[in-house]
């Protein structure tokens, strides 16, 4: 019997998640061959020796069509972003229209079936702010090209919905899958772990800093975080689903579905950056009590930042937008707290670990792999 996936053509597979992801597919016996793509090679750059990598420009349409006539895959996982501060025209460019085309090539081609869209918990956009509850996928509204905090949030957003939007289950009578293209999206909070250049490197390397014992704005809202292990067993599931057509327990089909994955019991922002400063061994968060913590307002924050913000636009004629932003501090205030209820049912997911052993994990991996001028040796 001929392996459940297949071919999988992982997008984006040189980058924190699709590299996790393609990992995760070369060790499985369901998959037959896993193929890769990323922009271009870099030095230190992590590759799976199972894998075949292939330099590719998504938002390209031509190389995206002769990619796929190549590789001839059975599945996509489309996992490629710019990063949720690329300027404005890569966000649009890379998150939605190279999306769309991807979604027009790939129904259009005969050998592949279903396509997993990585999208991302902001797509539906932040909280109100001090949630008191997890957002549900019912409950969500998702952010379109004209509504959204963001240029990240609108184009996550408008993209989520144009693949849930081309979920075509019918299968045409003839032999190959031209037509039918099965579809689903997984939301992801913040995700941290190994290899992690945001969330994880930053905080790790502020371990045994003054900058652990400074605190921007309250503590009062709910995150949900996500360990990449977990986030990477929510692919899987979901892709292995969308092909079963059904879970053995007779659950209802995912295709043309949303998903939140997550570790399920929220943390607060700076109670999850303090438990990782301990885990690294951070002198003032290792004792018998807690530091003493210097708070800044937020509104202070927001009227340095504004003067920033003006001058950075007269001194750059207005090209470029200053890295650091007020709406960075947006997700600190508000929160993002979700349910992974629906996953639970409908995928079977449970995390691998919970957050503490997750951050665990991470800060081992950093001990063996980092050092500050960022050389890893893997």
């Amino acid at each position: 019997m001929a392996p459940l996936l297949g071919t999988v053509l992982v997008t984006g597979g040189g980058g924190f998640l699709g590299s996790h992801i393609v990992d995760a597919l070369a060790a499985d016996p369901e998959c037959a061959q896993v193929v890769a793509t990323y922009r271009q090679e870099r030095p230190g750059q992590h590759t799976n020796p199972l894998t075949t990598y292939h330099v590719c420009d998504v938002t390209d349409r031509d190389q995206i069509v002769a990619l796929l006539e190549d590789v001839n895959p059975d599945i996509i996982v489309h996992t490629i972003m710019p990063g949720a501060f690329a300027p404005p025209e890569a966000q649009y460019h890379v998150n939605y229209v190279s999306t769309k085309q991807l979604l027009l090539v790939a129904r259009d081609h005969p050998t592949v079936r279903a396509l997993v869209y990585v999208s991302s918990a902001e797509a539906v956009g932040l909280a109100s702010g001090l949630n008191t509850k997890p957002e549900t996928e019912e409950d969500s509204v998702l952010c379109t090209l004209e509504t959204g905090s963001n240029p990240y949030a609108r184009t996550k957003g408008a993209a989520d919905a144009l693949v849930l939007a081309s979920n075509s289950p019918e299968r045409p009578s003839k032999a190959d899958f031209k037509g039918h293209l099965l579809t689903t999206v997984i939301r992801f909070p913040g995700i941290y772990g190994p290899r992690d250049s945001m969330i994880s490197e930053r905080f790790y390397s502020m371990a045994n800093t003054l900058g652990t014992r400074i605190q921007l704005g309250p503590n009062k809202a709910w995150h949900s975080w996500v360990y990449i292990e977990s986030a990477v067993y929510g692919v899987v599931l979901a892709t292995k689903a969308l092909l079963e057509g059904q879970h053995k327990d007779g659950h209802l089909t995912v295709d043309g579905e949303a998903f939140f994955i997550t570790d399920e019991k929220p943390i607060k922002f700076w109670d999850f950056a303090s438990r990782f400063w301990k885990a690294a061994g951070d002198r003032a968060w290792t004792g018998e009590t807690r530091p003493k913590v210097v708070i800044i307002p937020l509104w202070f924050l927001w009227f340095n930042l504004m003067l920033m913000a003006w001058a950075y636009n007269i001194f750059t004629l207005g090209y470029k937008e200053p890295g650091f932003i007020w709406r960075n501090f947006e997700y600190m205030r508000k929160g993002c707290w979700y349910s992974s209820d629906k996953a639970n049912k409908r995928l079977g997911y449970s995390p691998v670990c919970d957050t503490d052993e997750g951050i665990s994990r991470t800060v081992q991996w950093y001990q063996r792999n980092w050092s500050p001028n960022h050389k890893k040796s893997e």
